[in-house]
């Protein structure tokens, strides 16, 4: 099945822009599959809805209704996943730096 339908999904994101300014192939897929085996099943989902962009971000919880705007709360533009990355709006540093000292313990 990878060696089928993998270099399409591979085309399906570039041709959206989801590989940034590389392409798939710049993508080290044996080390993320080692990774992905080794991570729990609760991370794999994670990375998947995050990669594929079902998760709540502004843009899909606009989508499905439970926001009424698809902007980010921190800069006011729309929020993708693309977006929770590369956000500078005020605040964000904070986030951050809490997410990680969480992460430290």
């Amino acid at each position: 099945m990878d060696h089928v339908h993998g270099s399409e999904l591979c085309e399906y994101w570039e041709e959206r822009g989801r590989s940034g300014s590389g392409s798939a192939g710049d993508i080290d897929w044996e080390a993320s599959g080692r990774a992905m085996v080794n991570a729990q099943r609760s991370r794999r989902q994670w990375v998947r809805k995050h990669g594929s962009g079902f998760c709540a971000t502004g843009k899909m919880m606009f989508q499905w209704k439970k926001r009424d705007t698809a902007k980010c709360p921190q800069c006011e533009e729309d929020e993708d996943t693309l977006h929770v990355w590369k956000c500078r709006g005020e605040g964000v540093d904070q986030v951050w730096e809490k997410a990680i000292a969480g992460l430290n313990r």
